[in-house]
């Protein structure tokens, strides 16, 4: 059979290779299951990544309504513990989704720090437009060197990836890898001003043409987007409605 994708939000493990959390299921087979880095396309295969997703699932609930319990239940926790509603796009076209998340510790009951909602047209990463909105608490370090250089190199990935396996295709595609981070620094930072639950906020903007990404601290809650294909004028913020994006 042709091989499936779908999102793996439960593997929260950075990637080896770009330190990426996001992940996808890939499988060719019941046999052939791999977890692919959804940055860079680094492989791993399953039963060395996430063991869990072998076992017999306790609950008594198919698998497709226990994911979306723990989905719901991370969004409230993550309200909870953020102490406000997460942000989305007041409106979208396309998809929507819970995204990944990351906590305080490497704990289950640590306090959740930051959570993304994904904006697409079907989950393909470099699928043009596509809108990435985390919420998360406010950081005491550069928020451009941290956030939106990476998130620039990041949606830039059809520049540097390589689709090849082998140390001479890796060190290939770390060399322009590195060139577009190179080029992106280069970038002068801006400002812009982005409404947010109808309140104008300014937020520090990198971009280079369609692809861009902005931060700004708003009532002690750090709000990083990442956008590529999508104007900022069309981009109004406001408290997500969790119907919107969990199953």
């Amino acid at each position: 059979m042709a091989e499936q994708r779908e999102r793996l939000p439960e593997l929260t493990e950075p990637c080896p290779r770009c330190r990426g959390v996001e992940w996808e299921l890939a499988t060719a087979s019941p046999e052939d299951r791999a977890a692919v880095c959804a940055a860079c396309g680094y492989r791993q295969d399953i039963p060395q990544v996430v063991s869990t997703t072998t076992t017999v699932d306790p609950s008594g609930f198919a698998p497709e309504e226990r994911i979306a319990e723990t989905r719901r239940d991370l969004w409230e926790r993550a309200v909870a513990d953020l102490g406000r509603s997460l942000v989305g796009l007041a409106v979208w076209p396309g998809e929507r989704r819970l995204g990944g998340w990351s906590a305080a510790g490497p704990g289950k009951s640590d306090a959740i720090i930051s959570v993304s909602l994904e904006h697409d047209h079907g989950y393909d990463r470099r699928a043009d437009p596509r809108v990435e909105i985390q919420t998360g608490v406010s950081v005491a370090f550069d928020p451009v060197e941290h956030w939106l250089v990476p998130w620039l190199v990041i949606l830039r990935s059809d520049e540097w990836r390589e689709e090849a396996d082998g140390d001479a295709a890796y060190a290939r595609e770390e060399l322009r890898r590195y060139k577009v981070e190179r080029r992106v620094r280069s970038v002068a930072v801006g400002d812009i001003a982005l409404s947010v639950d109808g309140e104008a906020v300014s937020f520090a903007v990198l971009g280079e043409e369609d692809v861009w990404a902005a931060y700004a601290d708003h009532d002690g809650i750090g709000i990083t987007i990442a956008t590529r294909g999508v104007p900022a004028a069309e981009i109004e913020l406001g408290s997500a409605d969790p119907d919107a994006y969990l199953p």
